[in-house]
Formats: structure tokens, C-alpha cells, sequence
């Protein structure tokens, strides 16, 4: 047989080794994409900073309830500084169970379908004061299919609607708060304000007006702070008050406030 000329040979060995660059093989220089910022996972610092980097507002084609789910992210994010499981609850609603934005956000929406039972955008709270005789505070009610309790089960929270000691100072809400800090540092407060949403301001509810935003108020650092969903991606949802901010928005003011706690 006739020796191959080398030329040949050459040329032969060059597109077989062409060939094989261009087939990917895993582990081995395959071409990756890198994933969504959405679907990389909240693992950096603590929960609080966790949660500090995700709002209610998402561009995901599947959760279409960004601008009235506020109450279900507040609740939500109560539930997870209060220690609560993120996978367990995810699991129940059929969501990923990794604690990354496209899950929280999916989750967010599942509490807020559930909940929103009248279809009225926005989650309706509708709790009430009892008054005895001496017209002091001594219970409160809530009317059933409240659906802002509807979230509060769905991720086993306890609340406790606050309201100040007497008809006449209903609004004044300090003591008891100061007196639920001193009983659990760790209590988070829920609270139903005005939301301006154009300048993203918030304000004491005006007399006979219901809440349209809800945000998570705590204390940290010698003083209260405050998780407000109400930013755009990539804005920290975390707002320092101040000693008289907190007055006005938690502890002496006509906004809604419930102290929340697990079981």
C-alpha cells in the first residue's frame, strides 16, 4: 500500500481537532451562562440585610399583583425576621424553595391570591377597639374573612392590633409598644399607613381614610427602622426613622399597628 501523503494526514488531524473544540464538553470549558440576577440565591449577611434588597416590585412576567401586595411582603418579611422557615411555606404554595428574588416575589404574590378573597385590589384589615364601661380599652375584634389575617395564618403569625388605653387616647400607642419591646426585642410591627406613591413618602392616615401601603417597623440599633417595599430593583427597602418620625408614624398616630410574633 502506498504511504499517505503527509499533507493529507495534516489536514486530517486539523479538522478532527476543530471538530472537537466545537462540541462542549461539561466541566471542561463548556460555555456558561451566568444566571439571573432574580434566581441567584439571598445568602450575604443577615436576614434583615437580605430582605433590605428585595421589594414588592419585580419584572416577572408571572406575578401581575406588584403595585397591592405590599401587606403579604410585609408579612412575609415579618415572618423571616421573626426566624420563620422561607422553604417551608414556599413548598406550600408551590414555589421554589430557595430563598432567591424570583421566589420571594412568587411567594409574595401566592399569600397575596390566597388572601385576596373579594377581589378588591389590596388587602382589607378590619379590626376594631372594645371599650368597657369606664370606656377603657379592653379587647378588639375583627370581622371574619379579614384577609389581612388570611396572610397572618398562612405563615402562622400571631398579631395583636394595638391600640392606645382609653377611647380618648385611642392613637396613643407608645406604652404598650415600649411594653412589648421590653417583653421581646425580637416583636416586629406592622403598620398600615398613607402612601403618596408618586414621591414615595409616607404619611399618617387622615382621619376616616383606610391604609393603601403597609411596612414592617422594628427596633434596631437604638431606635426603630423600617422595611418599606415600595422600591424600585435594586433600591434598599430599609429606612432609618427617627425619634420623631417614629412618634408620628408608630407610637402617637391614627395609623394601623399590630405587633406580630410567631407561634
Amino acid at each position: 500500500m502506498a504511504a499517505r501523503p503527509q499533507s493529507i494526514i495534516v489536514t486530517a488531524l486539523g479538522i478532527a481537532i476543530a471538530i472537537l473544540g466545537a462540541v462542549a464538553v461539561p466541566g471542561q470549558g463548556a460555555p456558561t451562562t451566568a444566571p439571573s440576577p432574580e434566581d441567584v440565591p439571598l445568602v450575604a449577611g443577615t436576614m434583615l440585610d437580605r430582605l433590605s434588597r428585595v421589594g414588592q416590585f419585580d419584572a416577572l412576567e408571572a406575578t401581575g399583583t406588584d403595585s397591592v401586595r405590599s401587606a403579604s411582603a410585609a408579612c412575609l418579611s415579618a415572618y423571616l425576621l421573626l426566624g420563620g422557615d422561607f422553604a417551608a411555606v414556599a413548598r406550600r404554595h408551590e414555589v421554589g424553595a430557595t430563598l432567591t428574588p424570583r421566589h420571594l416575589h412568587q411567594l409574595q404574590d401566592a399569600l397575596y391570591r390566597e388572601a385576596n378573597r373579594d377581589s378588591v385590589p389590596g388587602l382589607a384589615a378590619s379590626a376594631e377597639p372594645i371599650y368597657d364601661a369606664s370606656d377603657s380599652l379592653s379587647d378588639w375584634t375583627m370581622r371574619g374573612g379579614d384577609e389581612l389575617h388570611q396572610v397572618l395564618q398562612s405563615l402562622d403569625l400571631t398579631s395583636e392590633r394595638l391600640y392606645g388605653p382609653t377611647r380618648a387616647t385611642v392613637n396613643r400607642r407608645s406604652e404598650r409598644i415600649m411594653a412589648r419591646l421590653a417583653e421581646d426585642t425580637t416583636v416586629v410591627f406592622l403598620v398600615g399607613v398613607l402612601l403618596d406613591p408618586e414621591s414615595r413618602t409616607l404619611h399618617e392616615l387622615p382621619p376616616d381614610v383606610t391604609e393603601n401601603h403597609w411596612v414592617i417597623a422594628f427596633w434596631h440599633d437604638n431606635g426603630f427602622q423600617v422595611l418599606d417595599s415600595w422600591r424600585a430593583p435594586g433600591e434598599s427597602t430599609r429606612v432609618v426613622w427617627s425619634d420623631e418620625t417614629a412618634t408620628d408614624m408608630l407610637l402617637d398616630t391614627r395609623n394601623t399597628v399590630y405587633a406580630l410574633s410567631r407561634h
